[in-house]
């Protein structure tokens, strides 16, 4: 099948193959974990927004009278759910954290797949098919 060199190369190249598969996983988590912070942010900001009119115990009208302690109450479940939405997006930016040193640790190890051949020789070692651009 080859000589020693080319069994090295079908080994360099099914290792940065599992590198790459695991770097695309990484990515794909990436995006899921992007897209969940993206949405607690914007949960965030709603809470926020509705906080002034949420102190203005006259925005309950006629509610107020009947159920004296909805404003308070009210503003509670805001502080709760404003809490629950911060303490998921700084879970979600751990875990950014963590994606980050994994694709680190990938890169690291694709590097170290070409650390031992010879460098590229001068002009990337492409071969150009056709006419110039």
């Amino acid at each position: 099948r080859g000589g020693p060199a080319v069994r090295m190369g079908d080994h360099i190249t099914q290792k940065f193959r599992a590198l790459f598969v695991k770097a695309n996983d990484t990515l794909e988590r990436w995006t899921a974990t992007q897209s969940r912070a993206s949405a607690l942010v914007v949960s965030a900001a709603m809470v926020i927004e509705r906080l002034p009119e949420l102190a203005d115990d006259q925005r309950f009208g006629p509610l107020k009278e009947r159920f004296p302690t909805l404003p308070q109450a009210t503003r509670e479940a805001q502080a709760v759910a404003l809490d629950r939405v911060m303490t998921n997006l700084r879970e979600e930016i751990e875990y950014f954290d963590e994606l980050v040193k994994e694709l680190d640790r990938l890169q690291r190890n694709a590097a170290s797949l070409f650390g031992g051949m010879d460098p590229p020789p001068q002009g990337g070692g492409g071969l150009r098919r056709g006419g110039a651009p």
